[in-house]
Parts: structure tokens; C-alpha cells; sequence
């Protein structure tokens, strides 16, 4: 670093030189070197190990100090870039033993901190945790580690020489390795966020899909496989500037961010244009020709599955029939199609030519948007008997999940034939008396923490949802807390029932100690309730809570409570949206 320095101001000095012998009038500023004034005294791999924790279950706690009450100072080589807008809001550092995640709420972080470029950060004070699985230092936001202001990472960082694209060395590894890092803590710890290589490695379904969606929300996930077939995940931003690229074709060699995200390793690309060699890009395909459309969207002529497949249009909202035969869960049509019931997740439909089909490409999916009477009629988490029913409706034909589909349908349906599902759930097409925690509520006017001084209700956002999230893990507390709902009134009511979306992938004491709970205004004593339906453990999967009977308050005004219980060895987290009450 020092002779790059030497050789950096010798040939400053030599350039000024030679300009000012062609006019003695022109100045040109001298390079500065930035040289960075506080010591590294910790490794990142040292940091990461002492507040590690489980990251089947997140956490964040306040970094210390290093064991002679000095502040903590790590440093690195700054693997991320976020001029494509694919790493947002955070500053990627990687030493000789690990790498770790740094959240600084701005953009355009590299006209400051550049790839290649060294960085040390005292990190004394600052939060250190995991969203999602991913360990990262930020400071509190909605009850996770969010991004710092940029005035504080400025306060706190500091770069020391000028970028050098060699020095950001990825470290070499395989797909096959990488699975087994999962396995072990150690191996876990220290390879997450680590910038990596891989080798001979080929995209799915290169020269037809793409990194992302511009015209989509949040994230999409490709992925990348090995010669053994075996695979990883990649994660786009659909606002990056290369969402829109097609996969390239051929077999090469990548660099790239390892991230993750909930039980699994996931890429992150800064630009797959600078990062992806030997490949070949290719053009966007050409839209396939239409097929054969027999229908014309009209009320009295709906269009058919086959129809929509083969690229019927139309202005206005058009009219498609077809039977239901099945439900997607996750974000991939392809590996998330699901022909049976029960689901869990209500959110889509799968419509298909005849009742029997199980061929995900002679399907039709289906959006049902939250909260509309065509979702609480037609979803088959509530309603598993609509499986082989004939449903007609009236939508925007758009693409969803990357496939000709049905998008923001309208309440203008029907339903017809006896299905195959079996007996129909706790769905309802009532109107609702009161509807609160909905999954696209930026803020809610629940208390939550009620009873305790911890932080451990909170309104939480996750790829554009929220949820109520309690969880005391990591807390090593005894807390017994409510989030209580404001006052609903039943008045004028002759009965009322309860529902909500709720999901915990890991479960100790949940079903047993937690639980909801309704009581009249005014009133302290808590009336528990039956919950039909709880969640399955081992993915934070929502499924619907079923019909709980509230007719016993009909004509009250009332509170609804979640409560949460937790200990040092029982501590679940429990995440919950889209109540609602309905007559």
C-alpha cells in the first residue's frame, strides 16, 4: 500500500509538471491520499463470533467494547457496489477472515466508499444482528438492524488509500461446499457475506429468464447450478438497473455477495455485467406469436385457460373461465405449484382447462388481492372444497409470477360445481366489522409491549408486507406481554367471528402459552379463544386461523389481545397480519 502510494504521488507530481510547461497559468490539484487515523484491533470474523447467535431466529444487541474498555475498530476491503442499485443502503467490508454487512441509510454510498477501496469503522455503540438469518450492524429500525444515518457512518468511518479493484479478492469455493457450510456454526459464521467465486457454473433457464422484473415489487429469485445440477439461489432488486437482462447462456465464472436469507445461501450481484465472465449475453427473446383465441373477454364469452395462454388481450378488465386446480406457495411458479389442499397460502389460484390438471404449464395464475370478496370466496387455505370448481371472473390479463395470468380481479365472479376439495374452511365473504394489522399498513394503532418494558411486539415490514412480530430470542427473559387492538365496536350486532394470517417456523411453548384473547371495554379480565388453526413449524409459512366465534360479545364494544409468553429456554417468534372481524 505504501509503494502504491509512493507511485501514485511520483507520477502526480510528473503529470503537474508536464501540464504546467504547457501553460504556466493552469493549476492542477494534487492527488490526496486518504490515510485513515484509528488502528484495526479487531478481526471481522472475531466480532462475528462474539455476538453470533442462532440465525434460525433473529436478534440485535449493542456492541461492546474489546476486553481493555477500548472501542471495537474493525477494517476491510470494500467488496459492494451500489451504482446498479442492486446492494442498497449498505457497505460490504471483507478481511483475511470474514466479511459482514454494514447499513447506512443513503444512497449512492460508492461516490464515497468505493470497491477496492480500504475501510475502517469503529463499530462500539452500534447494533449487531440478524434479518432473516443475515448478521449485519446498523442501528434499531422496527424492531430490527436498519440502516445508519449517512452523518453517523461518517462520524464513524473512515477510508485509508485509494480504490484498488485487485485488492477486493473473492474467495474460491463450490456450490457443494457451500451446503455444507450450513452445518456448522463456525463455518456459518464465517463464510456469510464473504464475497466468493464460483466455477463452471451455468444459469437456469439462461436466454429465456430474467435477473428481475422492472415492472415488479421487491425481489426475484433465479438461480445458478453447478455440473453436478446441484443449485444456489440468486437475489435481484427489481428496481436494479440490469433486472430487465436476460440470463446469459453458456458456462463461466462468477463473483458475487453471499448473502441469506432465511435457511438459505442466496448471491447478490453488485453488477453481473463486471462479475460474469465467459458467458454469452443474449437479446431479450421475441415474443412468442398468439395462438389460437376462441374466446373475447366479454361476460357472455369469456376467455378460456388456453385462451390467456396463447395471448388473448384486452383493454378493460376481461372475463376468463376455467377450474380451479391448485395454488402456488413461494415465489416460483415452477417449483412452488401445489394441486391439493390443504394450502397456505391464499393470496393466488391456479386455473387450468379441466378440472384434473397437474401441469403447471396448462395453467392460469390467479392474483387474489387481500381483503376483496373474490379472495375470501375463492382462496384455498379457507375454502379447500373450491379445488375443482369452475370459476369465472373478470381481471387484468398481465403476466404474474413471469407467466401469462390474471392480475387485481374483480369482485364480479362465480362459482360453479361441487369441487373435490373436501370440507370448506373458516373463509367468509362477509363484510368486515373491523379490519386492522393488514399486510400493506405502513403504521398500526394497536399498544403493543403492554405489560412489559422489553421491546418485544413490534410492527415489522419484510419485502413490502408487514406483520405483528413478538419474539423475546436472544432475550433471556421471563415476559409475559399484549398487543391489544383499539376499541371495535359489535353494536347492532347479532354475532361476529374472528380471523387472522399468522405464521412461527419454530415452536416451543407457542400453542401453549400464547394465544388471542378477546374483553368488553372497561373490563380487565381476558376471555382466551380458541385458535382452529395454528401454523406449521419449520417455515414462516401464514396460514389463516380459521373462524373464531365472537357472538358471545355481539353487541359490545370490545378489545382484541395477542398475547406472547417467553423464558430463557422458550422463546418463539410469532408473526401476525391481516385480522379481521366479520359478522
Amino acid at each position: 500500500m505504501k509503494l502504491y502510494k509512493t507511485l501514485l504521488a511520483a507520477a502526480a507530481i510528473a503529470t503537474s509538471a508536464a501540464l504546467t510547461g504547457c501553460d504556466d497559468n493552469f493549476d492542477r490539484p494534487p492527488v490526496i491520499v486518504p490515510e485513515a487515523t484509528i488502528e484495526v484491533n479487531t478481526t471481522i470474523l472475531e466480532l462475528k463470533e462474539r455476538y453470533w447467535q442462532n440465525p434460525a431466529s433473529d436478534y440485535m444487541t449493542t456492541i461492546g467494547t474489546t476486553e481493555d474498555g477500548k472501542h471495537i475498530i474493525i477494517g476491510g476491503t470494500i467488496v459492494s457496489d451500489d451504482n446498479a442499485g442492486n446492494v442498497y443502503q449498505r457497505v460490504i467490508i471483507q478481511d483475511e477472515t470474514s466479511a459482514i454487512t454494514i447499513r447506512v441509510y443513503s444512497s449512492d454510498l460508492s461516490t464515497s466508499y468505493h470497491y477496492g477501496q480500504e475501510l475502517r469503522i469503529d463499530v462500539t455503540g452500534l447494533l449487531i444482528g440478524t434479518y432473516r438469518g443475515l448478521q449485519m450492524i446498523g442501528v434499531e429500525y422496527n424492531g430490527s438492524v436498519g440502516g445508519m444515518d449517512l452523518s453517523e457512518m461518517q462520524a464513524r468511518a473512515q477510508v485509508n488509500g485509494l480504490p484498488v479493484e485487485a485488492n477486493a479478492v473473492p474467495y474460491l469455493t463450490t456450490i457443494a461446499d457451500l451446503q455444507s457450510y450450513k452445518n456448522t456454526t463456525a463455518d456459518m459464521c464465517a463464510w456469510q457475506t464473504r464475497y466468493i467465486t464460483l466455477e463452471n457454473v451455468e444459469f437456469v433457464n439462461a436466454g429465456k429468464d430474467r435477473f428481475g422484473d422492472p415492472a415488479a415489487a421487491n425481489y426475484t429469485t433465479t438461480q445458478l447450478k453447478d455440473k453436478d445440477g446441484k443449485t444456489i439461489d440468486i437475489s435481484t432488486s427489481n428496481k436494479s438497473t440490469f433486472a430487465g437482462t436476460v440470463l446469459p447462456t453458456g458456462t463461466g465464472t462468477i463473483r458475487a455477495i453471499l448473502s441469506y436469507f432465511g435457511s438459505n445461501w442466496q448471491l447478490v450481484f453488485s453488477d453481473p455485467h463486471t462479475e460474469c465472465v465467459g458467458f454469452e449475453w443474449v437479446d431479450a427473446p421475441e415474443p412468442s406469436l398468439p395462438g389460437e383465441v376462441t374466446g373475447d373477454g366479454s361476460k357472455a364469452n369469456p376467455f378460456s385457460v388456453t385462451d390467456v395462454i396463447n395471448g388473448a388481450s384486452a383493454a378493460a378488465p376481461a372475463y376468463v373461465t376455467g377450474y380451479i386446480v391448485g395454488w402456488i406457495d413461494g415465489a416460483s411458479i415452477t417449483e412452488g405449484a401445489k394441486f391439493s389442499v390443504p394450502a397456505t397460502n391464499a393470496s393466488n389460484v391456479l386455473l387450468a382447462a379441466t378440472p384434473g390438471e397437474t401441469n403447471v404449464n396448462n395453467c392460469v395464475p390467479v392474483q387474489l388481492v387481500y381483503d376483496t370478496a373474490i379472495r375470501n370466496a375463492v382462496n384455498l387455505v379457507n375454502n379447500p372444497a373450491n379445488l375443482g370448481k369452475k370459476l369465472t371472473l373478470a381481471g387484468s390479463l398481465e403476466k404474474y409470477f413471469g407467466v401469462p395470468g390474471v392480475k387485481t380481479p374483480t369482485d364480479d365472479f362465480t362459482l360453479e360445481g361441487e369441487g373435490s376439495g373436501g370440507t370448506t374452511g373458516g373463509g367468509d365473504t362477509a363484510a368486515a366489522i373491523y379490519s386492522g394489522l393488514g399486510e400493506s399498513d405502513a403504521t398500526i394503532d394497536w399498544s403493543i409491549n403492554v405489560g412489559t418494558t422489553e421491546s418485544v411486539w413490534s410492527w415489522t415490514e419484510y419485502s413490502g408486507k408487514h406483520y405483528l412480530n413478538a419474539s423475546a430470542y436472544g432475550m433471556n427473559i421471563n415476559v409475559e406481554t399484549w398487543a391489544v387492538s383499539p376499541v371495535i365496536s359489535l353494536e347492532g350486532k347479532t354475532s361476529a367471528k374472528l380471523s387472522f394470517d399468522h405464521a412461527a417456523k419454530f415452536q416451543t411453548n407457542l400453542r401453549s402459552a400464547c394465544g388471542v384473547a378477546v374483553r368488553e371495554t372497561g373490563q380487565t379480565q381476558w376471555t382466551k379463544l380458541t385458535i382452529p388453526t395454528w401454523p406449521e413449524a419449520g417455515a414462516w409459512t401464514f396460514v389463516n386461523s380459521g373462524a373464531i366465534d365472537l357472538t358471545a360479545f355481539a353487541g359490545k364494544k370490545i378489545e382484541i389481545g395477542f398475547l406472547y409468553v417467553a423464558t430463557p429456554t422458550e422463546a418463539d417468534t410469532w408473526e401476525i397480519r391481516n385480522l379481521k372481524i366479520t359478522e
